[in-house]
């Protein structure tokens, strides 16, 4: 099962398959509970929206 997660922009740690350590990057990423920030590609891959946190604060209410 999948857990929720938010989209978010701003700096998070990336890691470089290249220098075989994690950077800061610059840009949208996806952020859940217990789970490494991903950059976003294509959400339709792994992701299903289900609503605006604006909205909906509920959604974020697992984030400390």
């Amino acid at each position: 099962m999948a857990d929720n997660m938010i989209i978010k922009y701003g700096v998070y740690q990336a890691y470089c398959l290249v220098d075989k350590c994690y950077m800061d990057s610059v840009g949208f990423y996806a952020a859940g509970k217990g789970l490494p920030d991903m950059p976003i590609s294509s959400l339709e891959d792994y992701a299903k929206v289900i609503g605006n946190i604006t909205d909906n604060l509920e959604l974020i209410d697992w984030q400390d």
